[in-house]
């Protein structure tokens, strides 16, 4: 049977099997294991090892911290695939696969793989670049077009490595998921905010802001609120599919603060998903001058003469 429960995928020479996961499809690896049925992993050749892990060497997983993903381990020359279960993709008009990933290392070569016979034959859909554009964790994209339509669709994951390692190679895996392509969908993807700021001061926060649409976006803008009050809005320039880009924030502090309640959020004219566009903190730490700090100041001059304050 197909039943979907909470297990681990294992090294197996076994075939995918059961009646197809209906879309859209999602898999977030949360608490470092799977969601859904069967997941199978294939050592073609060599002895690559894949697991799922909270963390591995203090990289943690992408975004949303969810305390999962996907770490391939490339101990050897020889390919390795990890294969997600059948999907029914049938009912998409757009289908696409989007996931995060995170090289360490060059070793590695990330190839995105499909099956429409339950994973007896697989043909090569995209190969992801290992390269120092790709540094970090990033978004991946890959359009499933040619497989409308089909209601038994297999995907792998599939971690190369060409030539014998001299130092381990690392691919990580996280927030998978097939489901419809749409045309404006931008997401906070990271955010970085200080230890802590000063009240009465301007503090920095740096926001990766990630176009996961299929079209490019023209504008954007950020808004950014503190304890539930709007204290600014930065206007953004083009993105386009797939692209991050990483936007300095000069916030005001209220001299008055006691604590800060950090709300940043992407808005974008036609975003299809607004699940993904406010990333929040309430971790910095607020520091109040031992000094009492002017909050308004009047003057009135009696002989017109004038007093700069």
């Amino acid at each position: 049977s197909n039943a979907k429960g909470i297990g681990v995928a294992v090294r197996s020479n076994q075939g995918a099997y059961g009646e197809p996961i209906a879309t859209p499809f999602y898999e977030s690896f949360e608490g470092a294991t799977t969601h859904s049925y069967p997941w199978l992993m294939k050592q073609e050749t060599g002895y690559n090892s894949c697991n799922v892990l909270t963390d591995i060497y203090g990289i943690n997983v992408a975004s949303y911290d969810d305390n999962g993903m996907v770490a391939f381990t490339a101990l050897s020359q020889g390919k390795t695939r990890l294969e997600l279960p059948i999907l029914d993709i049938s009912s998409l008009k757009e289908p696409v696969l989007k996931l995060w990933c995170f090289f360490i290392g060059d070793l590695s070569r990330f190839v995105i793989t499909a099956s429409t016979n339950s994973g007896l034959d697989w043909v090569e859909v995209k190969e992801v670049p290992n390269s120092g554009a790709a540094a970090g964790w990033h978004l991946v994209s890959v359009p499933l077009s040619e497989f409308k339509g089909i209601n038994r669709l297999q995907l792998g994951l599939e971690i190369r490595v060409d030539r014998s390692a001299q130092h381990l190679s690392y691919l990580l895996v996280d927030k998978l998921s097939v489901a419809e392509n749409p045309d404006c969908d931008l997401m906070i993807s990271a955010m970085e905010v200080p230890e802590k700021a000063n009240a009465g001061e301007v503090f920095t926060t740096t926001v990766d802001v990630t176009n996961a649409g299929a079209k490019a976006v023209n504008s954007y803008s950020i808004d950014v609120t503190i304890n539930d009050i709007p204290v600014m809005t930065q206007q953004c320039d083009a993105l386009q599919p797939d692209e991050v880009a990483t936007v300095d924030l000069e916030i005001p502090l209220s001299s008055n603060s006691t604590s800060m309640d950090l709300i940043v959020s992407v808005v974008c004219d036609g975003d299809k998903d607004l699940s993904n566009n406010t990333w929040g903190s309430k971790y910095t730490r607020v520091v109040r001058s031992r000094y009492p700090r002017p909050v308004s100041l009047t003057n009135t001059s009696t002989d017109k003469s004038r007093i700069d304050l």
